[in-house]
Order: structure tokens, then C-alpha cells, then sequence
């Protein structure tokens, strides 16, 4: 496993640019698709930045760059009004992130809100 997920970060750090465009296009076409066919309607976004991979795989919630991306997703969805977003897909009450990490789940929240840039 600390072979995969040292892979798996280097990608994310390469690549870190590609994953917030995604991010942003990803939150750009829910705005277009609801303004097309539901103009209006409040719109909240029920999947995360990312796909929280089996519990043994640690490596996002320990990386920076996973957050920055989080932070990024959360930013834009802001800046298109939506009224909420899920930070993480498996980001239930059971994901370990709410126990080891809540102030990078509070600043992405702080994020969302406007209250942090």
C-alpha cells in the first residue's frame, strides 16, 4: 500500500492543475444543465472533489495537495451560488476524516461560506 499511495500522490502533485479544472468544469456544467432545464432551482452538489478509496488507502487526507483541490471545488461552488456540496463522496459521520482531520473539514466549510478566501 505505501507504494500506491506514494504513486498516487506524486500523480495528484503532476497533475494538481488538471484535477481543479475538473473541479471547476464539473460545477460550471451542473450550473448549466439546472439553468437549462430547472432555472432557479437551488442546486446542491451531492459528490465530492474525489472518491474516498477503501479506508486503508490514507494518502488524501494526509496530503496537501488533496486539500487544495478540496478547498478549490469548494471555492467554486461558492463563487456559482450553489447552497451546499459534499467535500468528500464517503465523507459520512463513519469516515475517519471527521475524527482525524476537522480542521481541514471546518476551513473547507469556512471556504464554502466565503469566511476564507
Amino acid at each position: 500500500m505505501p507504494e500506491l499511495e506514494r504513486r498516487l500522490q506524486e500523480h495528484l502533485e503532476k497533475n494538481i492543475d488538471v484535477y481543479k479544472q475538473k473541479a471547476t468544469d464539473a460545477v460550471e456544467q451542473a450550473v448549466k444543465l439546472r439553468d437549462e432545464l430547472f432555472p432557479g432551482i437551488p442546486l446542491v452538489l451531492g459528490e465530492g472533489a474525489s472518491y474516498c478509496a477503501d479506508h486503508r488507502l490514507r494518502w488524501e487526507e494526509r496530503s496537501d495537495a488533496y486539500w487544495e483541490v478540496v478547498e478549490h471545488a469548494a471555492r467554486a461552488c461558492r463563487e456559482h451560488v450553489l447552497w451546499g456540496a459534499v467535500a468528500r463522496t464517503n465523507g459520512g459521520p463513519e469516515d475517519p476524516v471527521w475524527r482525524e482531520y476537522p480542521e481541514r473539514l471546518r476551513r473547507v466549510n469556512a471556504v464554502f461560506l466565503g469566511k476564507k478566501p
